[in-house]
């Protein structure tokens, strides 16, 4: 279950730059809340979850204007040896794009099984836009 709130500064706004574009400056707040019954993984069949949180460019490349913010990501602490992990991790932040560059932007919730020895797996993963949440 993730939850995630967003709060438009628009009292803060500067006008409209020479083509019509409009920086948005927005308070993003976050929470990962647990996963359920994730498969059995690893040399030892139990799961050591953790999430990763990536917001932002989905390219390197910066979006046509700049001034946005760059990519931003967040990992959970490691949930040993838990098919239902309880993360319960919040995270808050600034975000700044253009309302344009907003709508290409994409908050992504990856789940992978910790594996020092093999490399981390992929367990699972969701997608969406926070353009129009508030």
């Amino acid at each position: 279950m993730c939850q995630v709130g967003l709060a438009s500064a628009e009292h803060h706004l500067p006008p409209s730059d020479a083509e019509g574009r409009r920086t948005l400056h927005f308070d993003v707040w976050m929470r990962i809340v647990k996963a359920r019954n994730l498969p059995a993984k690893g040399l030892t069949g139990s799961t050591d979850a953790y999430a990763r949180v990536l917001w932002g460019h989905r390219t390197s490349a910066q979006p046509a204007g700049g001034g946005a913010t760059p990519m931003i990501t967040f990992r959970t602490d490691v949930r040993k040896r838990q098919p239902n992990p309880r993360w319960d991790f919040e995270r808050s932040f600034a975000y700044t794009a253009s309302a344009d560059a907003l709508r290409d932007q994409q908050l992504v919730v990856q789940v992978f099984h910790r594996s020092p020895l093999l490399g981390d797996e992929p367990i699972g993963s969701a997608r969406g836009s926070l353009f129009g949440v508030g």
